[in-house]
């Protein structure tokens, strides 16, 4: 019985030192990566707007996700706007698949480190349906 306590008590410092370890790498991968990053999310449209674009034939936004570059068809005559972001995230995109992006950081908040992750856009654009 001796023996095997003591051989509990081993493996129990072996696997604290582990999990100090995991969370120290986690964490700096983590700031590797940047301490800012910007994702963006497209709702997917109204009906009003998946109806212009059956109508029209135009689709007014286009998400190449992985580069995080969304463009922005302002029509005929008028410039595309381009913006970039660490990741986009298209309108057929799902929660799991926003969540497997920023699960890291939700594991540093459980690890004890200070994480912000904040929702902005205007009413209407799906800031509580991406944060739920």
């Amino acid at each position: 019985a001796s023996h095997l306590r003591t051989q509990v008590e081993e493996l129990t410092e072996k696997l604290l030192a582990a999990e100090t370890s995991r969370r120290r790498l986690h964490n700096e991968v983590q700031e590797l990566k940047g301490n800012i990053r910007t994702y963006c999310r497209v709702r997917p449209p109204s009906r009003e707007e998946a109806h212009e674009r059956e109508t029209t034939g135009v689709t007014p936004l286009t998400v190449e996700e992985e580069d995080g570059l969304v463009r922005l068809d302002r029509g005929v005559g008028h410039d595309a706007g381009e913006f970039w972001f660490d990741r986009a995230f298209s309108e057929s995109a799902g929660q799991t698949e926003v969540f497997e992006e920023v699960k890291d950081l939700v594991q540093s908040a459980l690890d004890g480190y200070n994480v912000s992750l904040l929702a902005y856009g205007q009413t209407g654009a799906g800031k509580t349906h991406t944060m739920i």
